[in-house]
């Protein structure tokens, strides 16, 4: 993969944390909040963290 790559699919997965983090916001704000489809999104969230970081060092040894 090439550097052009790299910085796509970071900007991508940082978006994705934004959209999860805000949809925890709205769900959250809710009278009674569903903590099954909250917890799922929090565990995406870590794993595109997780992704983001691998990214992030790949880029970084080219």
């Amino acid at each position: 993969m090439g550097n052009k790559k790299y910085r796509k699919q970071i900007q991508s997965f940082k978006k994705l944390i934004v959209e999860h983090l805000e949809k925890v916001e709205r769900e959250n704000s809710k009278i009674v909040p569903n903590r099954k489809l909250i917890k799922y999104w929090e565990k995406e969230i870590d794993k595109f963290k997780q992704e983001l970081l691998k990214s992030e060092k790949r880029l970084k040894r080219r």
